[in-house]
């Protein structure tokens, strides 16, 4: 009780001199209430460091995709039970203190198939609800153990496919700093909705993050496993056009395709659906 009272007492007191400064607890028991303020009995932090999320979530990436299908639960609990804390979702330097934690050599497969997991991790990552945290040399896969002695390994950025990862990262930033629905509210009762959470077979997941208000809503739709599906359907809310904005090859898209029209066809549980080309490891991201 006298630390949960000093915790209390230090966040309001930091808090009222420094208003802008924020306060981050890296708790990874199941304590609730980490960042529901004092004055409703919480401890008053801002964010709370999603560490269960990172060991889950990079567990998920080190398997053989065949057998990802019998550990999808690893890649969708922690967005289930977000509640109502404020989290930080990291993958951060614990994971980079030996070349055999580096995210790019957990990856199964060849160099191709890594860099397509990795670009499909990142897109998952950022529609999550809550802050995101990527350590540096992410961004272009560095495959060598990080070192405070000597600078990134900045000449893998010459290799092709290292190149175009960072440029889908480039763009994934681009995204999230133009669309208000992937940061203005990280509640995930508010924020997210599930599409398809249950597709373990395929290893595909599909959710909305919705943009408060009239804002514009993003529907994503990932693909983890090396299949690839011809007329792919994914069940949506409304009527309308939905344009593809993102995808794994081009990243970015600069000149918008035509956008695709809702099916009035039930699907995913949801009252209209669209079909299009997913590829394998497949990306797609709709703004509408």
């Amino acid at each position: 009780h006298e630390a949960i009272v000093f915790l209390q007492r230090l966040n309001d007191v930091i808090k009222s001199r420094f208003p802008e400064t924020i306060t981050i607890a890296d708790e990874s028991c199941a304590y609730l209430t980490v960042t529901v303020p004092t004055t409703k009995q919480g401890l008053g932090f801002t964010f709370k460091w999603k560490s269960l999320w990172m060991n889950d979530f990079l567990n998920y990436l080190g398997y053989d995709p065949y057998f990802r299908q019998f550990n999808h639960e690893n890649l969708i609990k922690t967005i289930r039970s977000n509640g109502t804390e404020h989290f930080i979702l990291p993958i951060s330097h614990e994971e980079f203190r030996t070349a055999e934690g580096i995210l790019f050599n957990r990856i199964h497969g060849n160099k191709i198939e890594k860099i397509a997991n990795l670009k499909a991790a990142y897109t998952y990552l950022v529609g999550q609800p809550g802050k995101k945290m990527f350590f540096m040399g992410q961004d272009f896969a560095q495959k060598s153990e990080w070192s405070y002695d000597h600078q990134l390994d900045w000449y893998q950025r010459c290799d092709p496919e290292h190149r175009r990862l960072h440029h889908f990262f480039r763009d994934l930033m681009t995204i999230y700093k133009k669309y208000g629905c992937l940061y203005t509210d990280d509640d995930a009762l508010n924020s997210f909705l599930w599409i398809n959470a249950d597709d373990k077979q395929r290893s595909i997941i599909s959710f909305v993050r919705k943009a408060p208000k009239s804002g514009t809503n993003l529907l994503f739709v990932i693909n983890f496993a090396p299949s690839a599906y011809t007329n792919f359907s994914v069940g949506v809310p409304r009527k309308g056009k939905y344009t593809l904005i993102l995808n794994e090859k081009e990243g970015l898209l600069k000149t918008e395709p035509e956008a695709l029209t809702a099916i009035a066809e039930r699907c995913d549980n949801q009252p209209y659906k669209l079909e299009f080309h997913l590829s394998a490891y497949g990306i797609a991201v709709f703004k509408f």
